[in-house]
């Protein structure tokens, strides 16, 4: 292996103080961070929209055809547990305001935009 390439890959991931990160990184990781911490505040908001909107779809349409998120049955058939689209919708916009470390996953997203078509 040329011995330039260890040079350079040791003095790309380690300065000469022995700090991890140089100081070009450094400024890239702190403006990763400004745009997550915008990333969470468009999500809380367009979080804040889906529930309003949830809201004036049941008040046109009535609570009872509101979807359910997660149903839990009995052998019986008979849902003993059930957690409404807009419960879902409250407990993320919860999260997002009182956890600054949590992120909505991937998945939950992706049901959100479903949410957001059917309650039109």
């Amino acid at each position: 292996m040329n011995p330039k390439h260890i040079q350079y890959s040791w003095q790309k991931y380690y300065n000469q103080a022995g700090a991890y990160y140089t100081a070009v990184e450094k400024g890239m990781w702190e403006e990763n961070i400004a745009n997550k911490e915008e990333r969470r505040k468009n999500i809380t908001k367009k979080v804040e929209k889906l529930r309003e909107r949830i809201e004036a779809w049941c008040n046109k349409n009535g609570y009872d055809k509101m979807g359910n998120d997660v149903e839990r049955k009995n052998d019986d058939g008979t849902i003993y547990y059930k957690r409404t689209d807009w419960e879902m919708v409250d407990d993320i916009e919860g999260n997002l305001i009182n956890d600054d470390q949590w992120m909505p996953h991937p998945n939950q997203l992706i049901k959100m935009n479903k949410l957001w078509k059917r309650y039109r």
